[in-house]
Parts: structure tokens; sequence; C-alpha cells
């Protein structure tokens, strides 16, 4: 962990690393770097997106809960509200 002062005001860095294995041997390792940024109003009228160029290419994509359950799967973020939300309609009841 590491903090410093920035232009938008206090940052902290923290690293963060995960080790899975599969007995014995080991099979994903993954390590994320992480920034927390002191909150400040006044920067809010910085991050204007009308300040922003066009993007020199778009694509549009319907994020349906396969994707969006790929996609956490894919960055190990599980978020659980997606999995129940899926669950809530294709099913009658949540298992406890």
């Amino acid at each position: 962990m590491a903090v410093k002062e920035g232009r938008s005001g206090v940052l902290c860095f923290v690293s963060v690393s995960h080790e899975y294995f599969t007995a014995p041997w080991l099979a994903v390792e993954d390590r994320q770097d992480i920034v927390y940024r002191e909150f400040n109003t006044a920067m809010t009228s910085i991050a204007n997106p009308s300040n922003l160029p066009s993007p020199e290419w778009r694509r549009a994509m319907q994020a349906d809960p396969v994707l969006l359950m790929r996609y956490s799967a894919l960055t190990f973020n599980g978020h659980r509200f997606i999995t129940i939300g899926l669950m809530q309609r294709t099913s009658k009841a949540i298992p406890a």
C-alpha cells in the first residue's frame, strides 16, 4: 500500500494478489492494482464527458445474463446480484 498526493487529491494505491491452487499446483495467479481516490466535489466539473473527443469506433452490445456471468468469471468478480437476478427470472424459489 502506498499513499500519494496527486492533482485530484490524496491517492491510495493497493496491490491485491490472489492465488488459486488445484492440489498440488498453482492454477491461477492474479494481481490487481487498485487506486482509491479521495472524494472531491470540485473534481466533478473537470470530468465532464462533453470535453472528451469523439471515439474513433463504437460497438453496441446487449448485456444479457450470460454475458454478465462470463464477464464476472473472467474478471474474478463474482457478483451475487447477477446470480440472484437470473435465478429469480428462471425459477420459483431461491435456495437458502
